[in-house]
């Protein structure tokens, strides 16, 4: 409902949304992530990584017997992604690709050897009117993008995983094929695919209708252990309204044990109030003069007992509904992407030269530590794995401005490899993260951003940083 009433200004006067997620593309892109990881952990490199290791550069919860769950059922969603039906995959059990309904009578579906011109069931494939063709094969083009990922910086920040770790897994973690099989190199998404994705309103951006209704999200399903009904999903969605308009004061968020009663109540009433009210004022000041006193943020810790806070984006216990409620991340955030997840593609940059990489893990040795500095720049050469990142090709509603910049996973600083460990091999402290639905109220329309700085010699892009600094991991279970 969100997107069409995004899409379409005018069609709502509001919207209540339960089990919310910005956009399919959401569920795809962090699915095909997932895949990725779990094809490197358990094909590339079984043995150089702990169950616990694996879930922190996930970003999901450690849960279910071998703490695998949350981060498995994630991954199983890249079948969304995948065409070529019946496929098995080894770091994914239950993994259904070219997912179809029994409408579409077998004869007619892909194959890349009985039917190679068949219907692909993907979610890029549905909408190729919209990406468009390739003409040489005649399949949807993909927005999905991995050229310059950093997976697991978060991790690395915090000491879960050693520099090693960090980069035997960026220089083997591969990408996929037009058929979603793997390969050595990271996939490139096409560029016209992402900005039409931004054009068309696939890619939610918060700017449309949206930005002119009250917004109710509610906890449909609460659950971070499996599903892949996860809370960030609905956090990230707020991200993306606030950085399109100034703020996000007309999304109120329940989480928990909501009564559905309560809060279909509270927003019909609240709708009602804005649509009543014939004084002078643009749709934005008439829906926060109009808002109800409940129509506040918080949480229920049952059905009958609520809990008014500010709601935020976090799993450490800082507040009494992230004690109840803890959420938690995804593979591109753990990379130092936004909380928004709107960053279709990086931009890159060359490595810098003047890090020092002696310094950047003491578990190393003298030697080893040159082994990383000649394998960042191996790496950095052939995977860009230092890139200052866009906040995606497009932002505001039916337009692609320029890309932003990605900072460091740790209190949005910059990042620079050399500070990403302290020469005693201490994580930095953590910076709780935050949505900015009480944020001054600020102009419509394209903002100065900063850029995150770069070492001399390197261009300078226009862009817009991250509204939510990430924080850094906490202990990981051993």
């Amino acid at each position: 409902s969100i997107q069409l009433a995004d899409a379409l200004p005018g069609l709502f006067d509001g919207a209540l949304i339960a089990c919310t997620f910005p956009d399919p593309l959401s569920i795809a892109f962090s699915g095909s992530d997932g895949r990725l990881l779990t094809h490197y952990f358990a094909v590339t490199n079984p043995a150089g990584f702990t169950n616990a290791q694996k879930v922190a550069i996930s970003g999901y919860k450690f849960s279910g017997s071998d703490g695998m769950l949350a981060f498995i059922d994630a991954a199983r969603q890249s079948g969304r992604t995948d065409p070529v039906p019946g496929r098995a995959d080894a770091g994914i059990p239950g993994y259904a690709s070219a997912p179809f309904t029994a409408a579409v009578p077998v004869r007619l579906r892909y194959d890349p050897g009985a039917n190679p011109h068949g219907a692909r069931g993907t979610v890029y494939d549905a909408a190729r009117n919209v990406y468009g063709i390739d003409p040489r094969t005649g399949f949807a083009l993909r927005p999905f993008d991995n050229v310059g990922v950093q997976y697991g910086l978060q991790a690395l920040n915090a000491g879960v995983i050693t520099s090693k770790q960090f980069l035997d897994l960026n220089e083997g973690i591969g990408g996929y094929d037009q058929d979603a099989n793997y390969v050595a190199t990271c996939s490139s998404g096409d560029r016209g695919a992402i900005r039409r994705a931004y054009q068309s309103g696939l890619q939610f951006v918060g700017s449309g209708g949206l930005a002119s209704i009250p917004l109710v999200d509610i906890t449909g399903i609460y659950n971070d252990d499996s599903g892949y009904h996860y809370q960030w999903t609905h956090f990230a969605t707020r991200e993306r309204m606030a950085e399109a308009n100034g703020d996000a004061q007309n999304h109120v968020m329940w989480r928990g044990n909501v009564p559905y009663p309560a809060a279909w109540s509270m927003f019909i009433a609240w709708v009602e109030a804005v649509s009543n009210d014939r004084a002078r004022g643009s749709a934005h000041d008439k829906i926060v003069r109009n808002k109800p006193a409940n129509a506040v943020d918080g949480c229920w810790q049952s059905t009958t007992q609520f809990i008014a806070e500010p709601q935020t984006f976090g799993r450490a216990p800082d507040s009494t509904c992230n004690t109840l409620f803890p959420s938690y991340a995804f593979p591109r955030y753990v990379a130092g992407g936004p909380l928004a997840a709107d960053n279709l593609k990086c931009r890159l940059q060359r490595v810098d030269h003047r890090i020092e990489l002696a310094r950047m893990d003491p578990r190393d040795g003298a030697d080893d530590a040159l082994e990383r500095r000649i394998r960042l720049a191996q790496v950095g050469h052939r995977h860009d794995l230092d890139p200052a990142a866009p906040r995606g090709l497009g932002e505001q509603h039916g337009k692609a401005p320029a890309a932003r910049d990605q900072t460091d996973a740790l209190g949005g600083e910059p990042f620079r490899l050399r500070a990403s460990l302290h020469a005693t091999g201490t994580p930095r402290a953590a910076t709780p993260a935050r949505t900015r639905a009480g944020a001054p109220r600020r102009a419509r329309g394209r903002r100065p951003r900063a850029c995150a700085r770069r070492h001399p010699g390197a261009s300078r892009a226009p862009g817009r940083a991250s509204g939510t600094p990430a924080s850094a991991l906490p202990a990981w279970p051993t």
